[in-house]
């Protein structure tokens, strides 16, 4: 018996803008599943933490988790649209610990889809141990911003986020929090995404945070940044993201027209207040206002753009989850490390 739930944080829309070229439609490809967790032919615990990652519009496949009797699994399954990719997250989760042996993970598309069908497997040892040697991995922010919107038909936007976070050994999955005032938006990169720069268009946010996590989906602590550690801002605005050459900027002392975020000052969430998802936060789902609305990049798109990667898309994608977070002291530029 296999339950379904979907959870729609947010609705998904894709957008179409004019550059100053012209007209360019940029419109959403159909799911392509870009990897899983665990990984083909991995060795895991009972209490494993099974992620299908993909980018593009969700599909409606058939999923199956088949276990060592050739039986499918009853799970439940969570999908989250990511707020700073074009794409989105499948969670599937067994109602009970598996059992030792070997697994299948299916996903069948309708045949009119025109999409291949994906398997992958695993194994299941009661006693294997999650192997995480620090889950704080270092991070590092910077921050374009312009006095008006710029980009393209693909992006568009006031300001320009460039994070990048430390490979941790060990770790499956990072997950990764952008507070936005009250709100706080998140999403969760594959392992191989570590150690490299991750570039979207979000205004409004005010903290980072990032955790390492383990093939269950737990962690030991997160690194926090309340301001980026250098900042630009461009006034007229240039006609694409991301042209700063970083080497040549010391910080952020001279941030430009709106002097950073006017609601707040360098600030941080102390102690153990955790990530979105954890028992400390209290959950709420949103459809956003036009005022919420984030634009991200695109791995699966018809059409780019002057400034884009291939394939980028111009979305306004609503709050994943509306999530409280907990008042804290203030801290300041250095990236912070709570641990639990």
């Amino acid at each position: 018996m296999r339950v379904r739930r979907w959870m729609w944080a947010g609705a998904l829309a894709a957008g179409v803008g004019v550059s100053a070229g012209g007209a360019l439609a940029c419109e959403p490809l159909d799911e392509a599943i870009v990897a899983v967790v665990p990984a083909a032919g991995a060795l895991v615990a009972p209490d494993a933490m099974v992620l299908i990652f993909a980018s593009g519009s969700a599909l409606d496949p058939e999923i199956d988790l088949i276990g060592p009797d050739g039986l499918a699994v009853a799970v439940e399954i969570e999908r989250r649209y990511q707020a700073a990719q074009y794409g989105f997250v499948r969670e599937v989760r067994p109602q009970a610990p598996l059992a030792p042996g070997a697994y299948t993970l299916r996903v069948d598309y309708d045949e009119a889809s025109g999409k291949e069908d994906v398997e992958s497997g695993f194994e299941v040892d009661e006693a294997h141990v999650w192997d995480l040697e620090a889950s704080a991995p270092d991070l590092e922010w910077y921050r374009e911003r312009y006095v008006e919107p710029t980009g393209n038909s693909c992006e568009w936007g006031a300001a320009y986020q460039r994070l990048r976070f430390e490979a941790e050994p060990g770790a499956v999955a990072y997950r990764v929090s952008l507070e936005r005032g009250r709100d706080v938006v998140q999403q969760v990169y594959r392992a191989e995404e570590a150690d490299a720069w991750h570039g979207f268009v979000m205004e409004n946010v005010g903290c980072v945070r990032v955790a390492a996590l383990r093939g269950d989906g737990t962690y030991d602590g997160f690194s926090e940044l309340c301001k980026p550690e250098k900042c630009v801002a461009y006034d007229p605005a240039p006609t694409q993201f991301d042209v700063t050459n970083w080497d040549e900027v010391e910080g952020c002392e001279e941030e430009g027209p709106d002097q950073g975020d006017a609601d707040r000052d360098d600030a941080g969430v102390s102690g153990d207040g955790g990530l979105p998802g954890d028992a400390g936060w209290e959950v709420e789902e949103s459809g956003g206002e036009a005022s919420d609305q984030v634009r991200g990049g695109c791995g699966g798109c018809s059409a780019g753009g002057p400034g884009s990667t291939p394939g980028s898309v111009a979305l306004v994608l609503s709050m994943l989850a509306v999530l409280r977070a907990p008042g804290g002291r203030r801290r300041g530029l250095k990236a912070s490390v709570h641990r639990r």
